[in-house]
């Protein structure tokens, strides 16, 4: 690997520097607390008593000395994040084991609207999940090179319970207890170790294909659902009801006692899944659940709904009530959900229901489409790239805790955004419109966030912002351009990242004092214009592709750098004042303009170097050198490749004020006629 000038080790410095900042508050030192747990650090001040806005619910706290996390009836709702985060390198850690106590019923819900990929939990050290609570989750436990050790009683439902053969083999899942049960696929270990009776009940005659590292049917397909018990609850133990009857065969496979008017219905218990096929159910009473109406507490469990074709669920009361647990709607058909006298959805205490990628419709005649409970303790919908109306003649919802659109947005018939409408829990859990509980009907409609890979500062440019990316009126950004424009002032570094060719614009004299400057990473050739002039008072401007200044004016208090790969340096009819540049191993181009300052200086293997070939430390001044009427592109000659320019400028490819040959204000022909005849004249 070769070595970087003294500059560009500074730009390495600075790269580290930002991924510091991106990725940990300014307020902690990265990695400097005991873990993670729905993106909330654990520290010294907060690990007896974890909270923050992804705890719904319940308590959470560490026993730094044990290496204990405990969940007591807590709901982590992680937006954007892992739910549980454990990696060895956390310096307040200090130990190579962690382990999860579950008490009560604890819900771990992720839901995103990025590309990243999240987990329930995350740990890269041995973890013990003891305690003889339940544990629901939509995303895998995934361990990166460690063992796993469930026992103790407890029931865990993952959507895949996995270790990453890539970060370390010859891992052991062990799952021990009497009482202990696992709902989830399972993948990745060298062995699957089963204690205490325990045994594969689900897929039949499975068994744990150590050389293929994953859990298998009998035969040798990777298992879809799999459940380990020591005895088989799950026929008699369904998770579903309809009008008050529990349903799910003794076989664990059809619905029974569903008034289908037509179409078609299953329900799988073991995965607590329910399919509906262009299905119309009509009731009168209870309508579906996830628990026992008759029970007391009547608390659910996991339950998917997956809607195939046009299907309908109808109600004289309720439509649809969950009462506790994880309750995920999905599939490529859509879902109508009528109530005449109640609610479409009544959510209880503990309930999250995901909208995940499909089409939904909650509508009522009498109460609000979405109710919760009395005292909103916590009813929390994730609206995932969906589309959902919401119809009530009262309130569109009402005493739920939590409402959260990923990849989706209001839309409403004066704003294609829906900027008026909100949610407050403040006005009874309700769903607003112009700061007031909202009624009638509400349109969510699927949104793709587009993120441009700029950041000012912390804040990054996406499809949402870009007009004024950090709210102060400094930036905008024009994404059919490609260029941020910079209009005031700012304390803020900026930081290209995007693989493509982009234009930082300074529309005003303005001043950057963030002491990390400015970088324009890998894929990104930038280009800086006029007709403001830009002026770093600390930190420097770094670029690993070409840099390209046209019609501008740059003073950088520290250096301009490139690494010493493919970085080159373009300096057109510009001014740019540096103490230092160097690092564009690709080359130095000057023109329609010359170096002015220190005398002598000249451009040598991509710096700007004395008499003696050293590369000037103390001050670089390249000014604009007289241009001849004609010399368009600056490079002392009059010829096609002046026309050439012109053709580009009014192409809109390129910015060049000298294209104006003839003065009008104005790039056209007559300017290419007008360099015609200045060569004509030579």
């Amino acid at each position: 690997m070769k070595h970087f000038t003294s500059f560009s080790h500074r730009l390495m410095s600075l790269v580290f520097s930002v991924w510091c900042l991106v990725l940990v508050p300014t307020s902690i030192m990265a990695q400097d607390y005991y873990l993670k747990v729905g993106g909330i650090y654990v520290t010294e001040e907060n690990y007896n008593n974890i909270t923050g806005p992804a705890i719904s619910s319940g308590q959470v706290w560490f026993l730094p000395s044990e290496r204990v996390l405990v969940l007591h009836d807590a709901i982590i709702n992680a937006i954007n994040e892992d739910g549980i985060e454990m990696n060895n390198s956390y310096k307040r850690f200090m130990g190579d084991d962690l382990t999860i106590v579950l008490e009560g019923k604890n819900i771990i819900n992720v839901a995103q609207d990025d590309n990243v990929q999240y987990n329930g939990i995350l740990s890269w050290v041995t973890t013990n999940i003891i305690g003889d609570g339940t544990l629901l989750m939509n995303y895998p436990i995934r361990m990166y090179g460690a063992d796993l050790n469930i026992s103790g009683g407890c029931k865990v439902t993952a959507k895949v319970v996995c270790n990453d053969t890539y970060y370390g083999k010859g891992k052991t899942l062990t799952v021990s207890g009497e009482e202990t049960e696992i709902y989830a696929p399972i993948y990745g270990f060298d062995n699957l170790v089963l204690n205490d009776g325990l045994k594969i009940l689900v897929p039949e005659k499975g068994y744990y294909d150590s050389t293929q590292r994953t859990l298998t049917d009998k035969y040798g397909n990777d298992a879809d659902v799999a459940y380990i018990a020591e005895k088989d609850w799950a026929a008699s133990n369904s998770k579903l009801w309809v009008e008050g009857k529990q349903v799910g065969g003794e076989d664990g496979a059809d619905i029974n006692n569903i008034p289908i008017d037509k179409g078609t219905a299953s329900y799988n218990p073991y995965s607590k899944t329910l399919t509906l096929n262009d299905a119309q159910i009509l009731m009168t009473d209870y309508g579906i659940t996830n628990y026992d109406p008759s029970s007391t507490p009547p608390f659910g469990d996991l339950l998917n709904i997956v809607v195939n074709g046009a299907c309908e669920i109808w109600c004289t009361n309720e439509g649809i009530m969950f009462n506790g647990g994880l309750v995920t709607i999905s599939g490529d058909g859509n879902l109508t959900v009528v109530s005449d006298d109640q609610s479409a959805l009544k959510m209880f205490d503990r309930t999250i229901v995901n909208i995940y990628e499909t089409n939904v419709t909650f509508q009522t005649v009498g109460g609000p489409a979405i109710k919760g409970e009395q005292w909103m303790k916590t009813e929390i919908v994730n609206v995932i790239h969906s589309s959902l109306q919401l119809y009530s003649p009262t309130y569109t919802t009402d005493q739920i805790s939590g409402f959260n659109l990923l990849n989706c947005r209001f839309q409403d018939a004066g704003s294609l955004k829906g900027e008026l409408f909100g949610f407050d829990k403040t006005k009874s859990g309700s769903i607003t419109y112009d700061g007031e509980a909202h009624r009638g009907m509400a349109v969510i409609k699927p949104y793709d966030l587009y993120r441009y890979e700029i950041y000012i500062g912390a804040d990054e440019v996406t499809s949402d912002n870009q007009d004024d990316p950090t709210g102060d009126g400094a930036f905008s950004y024009d994404p059919e351009t490609s260029t941020l424009t910079m209009k005031k002032s700012t304390d803020r570094d900026l930081g290209f990242y995007c693989e493509h060719e982009t234009t930082l614009r300074v529309k005003n004299n303005v001043s950057l004092t963030s002491g990390n400057g400015i970088w324009a990473y890998s894929g990104c050739p930038l280009t800086i214009t006029g007709p403001g002039k830009l002026k770093l008072t600390e930190g420097g401007l770094a670029s690993s592709e070409p840099l390209t200044l046209i019609d501008a004016d740059v003073e950088v208090a520290e250096w301009v750098a490139g690494d010493e790969d493919n970085s080159k340096l373009n300096v057109i009819f510009s001014r740019l004042k540096a103490n230092e540049i160097s690092g564009f191993t690709g080359g130095i181009t000057l023109a329609g303009c010359c170096i002015s300052s220190p005398a002598g200086a000249q451009v040598k293997d991509g710096a700007i170097v004395d008499a003696s070939g050293n590369v000037i430390t103390t001050g670089v001044t390249i000014e604009l050198s007289p241009v001849k009427k004609g010399d368009v592109n600056g490079d002392g000659a009059i010829d096609v490749a002046d026309i050439a320019e012109i053709i580009s400028v009014m192409a809109g490819s390129v910015v060049n004020s000298h294209a104006d040959v003839n003065g009008d204000h104005a790039v056209d022909v007559a300017d290419i006629a007008e360099v015609i005849t200045v060569m004509a004249s030579n």
